[in-house]
């Protein structure tokens, strides 16, 4: 008997699994593909995330096991998937166990388990180490740094689902950068990468929603999009294609990375401390600037889940230990930030001033424009997370704020320590010393007692600040 006729008879034995019954034929055909890792590429509203929760449940039914969602991050996990798993549960009366604190359902007839996690950063890949699972879903894969996905999806989870020889799907809309992992393996471009079985829909696809065209229509009309638009094209149609305007950065690799570090004059570390008790995240960024030039380079960028304020004190002052140049943190003070920085102000004596938030997107473009003109630069070994967030990072479709389907907690610490950055106001290098009594001499001294005086100035902010920090710590 043939495989085919195998798995036919195997699935007339099985109980009718009518939780498949609410799939349209284009979901139907990606979930009963057989393939151990596959790929959907679907247009928003396209039923991605339906797919997947009837789908991790299909296997948790069928076979004792482990079966992780895995978004960009928990908090997305909660938001998106979470309300899906207890619909199709109540829809159809499946019995699940739902635990709402831990993000986990379990199967009574299998004792399977359901769990929805985040993967954004290299500690929360490594805890999925060591499972025995059966099915894995992993959601907008194309927001995901390329190197963490491909570490999670080949060097964590293939080896989980040795054991029960389960499957991974990859379910998503392309990035408008059109780089990445999910990139490389739904389009075979890169050679080193084996492409996979990709399946593709939109919501004009979803029966469910039968005025998907009118509203396309009108909302094509609304932006005044052509049918060609790369917005629409990417977002709706889930088609690959490179749109440099949905970029937030113009980041460029090859142009804004270096080998080595300058000998910096003066430095800032910029701390960005998530945006919400729920997301437990602090990135620094750190930024120098030479004597006589206006280039600002960014010589470290680091993540860090679950730090507590000591934490966070012990990692600046390691900084400044390592980094005698540096001469205070600015740090995102928003949310949780006031109870960090009051702590390490005056139970740490650190340097630190409040971030300056205001007109957010107004200073992205100004480090657009430090970036056309080559005065920001990168260090190659130490910076890959902002890297990785740089090159993915892309406007929502209002244009007002970066997707939040893409991390950008590098991103916010590098641009708080930029904007405290004076390498703007350093001044040319002066040619040979002129003889005294020329007029080149004459602007040579008054150049000099400009720069003497903006010198005072900064010494003077210093010297408020540690007497402010003194005095709250007297207090």
């Amino acid at each position: 008997m043939s495989t085919a006729a195998l798995l036919r008879a195997h699935d007339r034995m099985r109980p009718r699994r009518r939780w498949l019954d609410g799939l349209f034929p284009k979901q139907r055909e990606f979930v009963d593909d057989p393939a151990k890792e596959k790929a959907a590429l679907k247009g928003r509203r396209g039923g991605g995330t339906w797919a997947g929760a009837v789908g991790l449940y299909d296997k948790a039914r069928e076979v004792r096991c482990q079966c992780p969602y895995i978004a960009l991050s928990a908090v997305q996990a909660r938001r998106i998937m979470w309300p899906v798993v207890k619909e199709v549960n109540d829809r159809y009366r499946l019995g699940m166990k739902m635990n709402d604190h831990e993000l986990i359902a379990e199967v009574p007839e299998t004792g399977s388990q359901i769990f929805l996690v985040g993967g954004d950063d290299m500690r929360k890949v490594e805890a999925l180490r060591g499972g025995k699972y059966g099915r894995v879903v992993i959601d907008e894969p194309g927001s995901f740094p390329k190197t963490l996905l491909r570490y999670m999806s080949d060097d964590v989870l293939d080896a989980a689902l040795l054991d029960l020889d389960g499957d991974k799907w990859l379910i998503g809309s392309p990035n408008a950068a059109c780089v990445g992992h999910f990139h490389d393996l739904t389009t075979g471009k890169n050679p080193e990468v084996q492409k996979i079985p990709t399946y593709h829909w939109t919501v004009l696809d979803n029966p469910f929603i039968p005025h998907a065209a009118e509203w396309l229509k009108r909302k094509r009309e609304s932006k005044k999009w052509a049918a060609d638009n790369p917005v629409y094209l990417r977002e709706y149609m889930a088609q690959w294609i490179r749109d440099v305007s949905s970029l937030v950065f113009r980041f460029d690799r090859a142009r804004h990375m270096v080998n080595a570090v300058p000998q910096g004059l003066a430095g800032v570390v910029g701390v960005d401390l998530g945006s919400s008790a729920k997301v437990e995240s602090m990135a620094f960024s750190t930024l120098f600037w030479e004597r006589y030039s206006k280039v600002v380079t960014i010589a470290r960028a680091t993540k860090h889940k679950d730090m507590a304020p000591s934490d966070g004190a012990d990692h600046l002052r390691a900084l400044f230990a390592e980094f005698p140049a540096l001469r205070y943190a600015v740090v995102d003070e928003g949310g949780l930030g006031k109870g960090y920085t009051s702590e390490w102000r005056r139970r740490h004596s650190l340097a630190v001033v409040a971030a300056q938030k205001t007109e957010r997107n107004a200073y992205i473009e100004n480090m657009n424009d430090a970036f056309d003109d080559d005065l920001i630069k990168l260090y190659e070994p130490d910076t890959r997370p902002l890297v990785d967030e740089l090159e993915l990072a892309q406007w929502d479709e209002d244009r007002k704020d970066i997707d939040d389907r893409f991390l950008c907690h590098s991103i916010d610490a590098s641009l708080y320590g930029w904007r405290d950055c004076h390498a703007w106001g350093e001044p040319t290098a002066p040619a040979d010393k002129p003889q005294k009594g020329t007029p080149e001499y004459d602007d040579m001294i008054r150049l000099k007692e400009r720069e003497e005086s903006m010198a005072r100035v900064r010494k003077a902010r210093e010297q408020r600040l540690r007497a402010s920090m003194h005095g709250r710590w007297a207090r």
